[in-house]
């Protein structure tokens, strides 16, 4: 019931938490009679939790997952997920995308026009690859059988790191222009 104080109950034992190997969460706040709240989910491929807790900090997940997590963590890049994990992560794509239109939107530069570009053009096709892995309707048309198949033809993180440092570097030597040959690759 809203607006009633009630002991958290947690419905699924924390082993059962502990022991997947890939744990998807996310925040949202909300007031209730003028307190602020989060709503915590935790996703893993057989159930769906829900907690309600004071805070956003790092210190909800040590409460949630433990002092360790030993699975990937994926996340928004929340500071309170990059303070409790440091393990593997996996950092959440519609949110990248969402940031690099943002930055698109706001570039007052033909280099920063340029990056968002060639970092949204990596991002489709990453994807256009994943609904093709996926056997997809999106991508059905080549679909690609084997995972490894997938890694072999595009080490697209490495592209994304790749066009990340190159900017980051000419930036450095004042270079005017940067050069983007992982995408040309693509």
């Amino acid at each position: 019931m809203w607006g009633v104080r009630a002991k958290p109950r947690v419905s699924i034992p924390a082993r059962d938490i502990l022991a997947e190997p890939v744990v998807n969460s996310d925040e949202t706040g909300y007031r209730t009679n003028g307190e602020k709240r989060w709503l915590w989910a935790l996703v893993a491929s057989t159930f769906l939790f829900y907690n309600v807790a004071a805070s956003r900090g790092a210190d909800v997940l040590v409460q949630l997952l433990g002092e360790v997590f030993a699975g990937i963590l994926c996340s928004d890049r929340c500071p309170s997920y990059t303070k409790y994990h440091k393990g593997a992560s996996q950092f959440c794509w519609a949110h990248f995308k969402r940031n690099i239109l943002g930055a698109q939107e706001i570039a007052k530069s033909t280099d920063a026009e340029r990056f968002c570009r060639d970092a949204l053009a990596l991002h489709a096709r990453l994807f256009r690859l994943w609904h093709r892995f996926r056997g997809d309707p999106a991508g059905q048309k080549y679909p690609i059988p084997d995972r490894d198949d997938l890694i072999l033809k595009s080490p697209l993180q490495k592209k994304f790191f790749a066009l990340g440092e190159r900017l980051s570097r000419q930036r450095r030597q004042g270079c005017a222009q940067p050069r983007h040959d992982a995408v040309r690759a693509l």
